[in-house]
């Protein structure tokens, strides 16, 4: 049986509840949070590889609050992360260069996914949209839209042919469950899912390493892996 054991908590290196994603390759893990702050590091060396603090002291990005919504491309290379003037952010890692800034919201960004082919990249917005654009160009392809509340995750399903996004009215209370609709990739077939399909659906939470073997989540403020 699989057994679960934090071996690493990074305490305070973000403030409110920031997002989290493993590279696929398992060997980086990156973070946002309300410091404006994106942070990658390396599993191996626990080093931090690429910050974006020096794109905020530059003033090439005009981000407010925090940043969330975090994606990997599938060889790894690639991060995009949200914020909350509607901007998407891809980044080269390694090289530590914005290669595309995707302008398509008109209010935050709240949750990235790439798809399985690595050609489109998915993103839900408080502006009540589920945007789907080419990671190269920036290029809209298809706006979902009709829902009177921001859209607060988005997944692909592993054969890339339906999109996942959760979604909760601004009246509703707090405690009351996201609802999850599933929309085919050509924008046909919209519809909400009842709660036993929920629990199928692709998930939304911890982040995992492509072995199942590792999960980086968050709790407080504090990164755990």
């Amino acid at each position: 049986a699989m057994t679960s054991k934090t071996i690493h908590l990074y305490q305070g290196k973000t403030r409110s509840s920031p997002s989290v994603a493993w590279s696929p390759d398992g060997a980086h893990f990156a973070v946002a949070g309300q410091d404006n702050l994106v942070w990658v590091r390396d599993f191996a060396t626990n080093e931090v590889i690429y910050s974006n603090s020096a794109i905020y002291y530059n003033d090439v990005c005009s981000c407010a609050l925090y940043s969330r919504g975090l994606a990997w491309s599938s060889d790894s290379s690639l991060l995009a992360y949200g914020t909350p003037d509607g901007v998407v952010h891809v980044v080269n890692v390694m090289q530590r260069l914005i290669v595309l800034i995707y302008r398509g919201h008109r209010a935050a960004v709240n949750d990235l996914c790439w798809s399985p082919d690595g050609l489109y990249i998915a993103s839900a917005s408080d502006d009540h949209t589920v945007q789907l654009w080419e990671a190269t160009t920036g290029k809209t392809t298809l706006t979902y839209k009709g829902h009177n509340g921001g859209i607060t995750s988005v997944r692909w399903s592993p054969d890339g042919a339906r999109i996942y996004f959760s979604w909760k009215q601004r009246s509703d209370p707090q405690e009351r469950d996201r609802d999850t609709w599933v929309v085919n990739r050509d924008g046909t077939g919209l519809r909400k899912l009842s709660e036993s399909e929920k629990k199928d659906a692709p998930p939304s939470s911890a982040e995992w390493t492509r072995d199942l073997q590792r999960a980086v989540f968050v709790d407080d403020g504090d990164v755990f892996l």
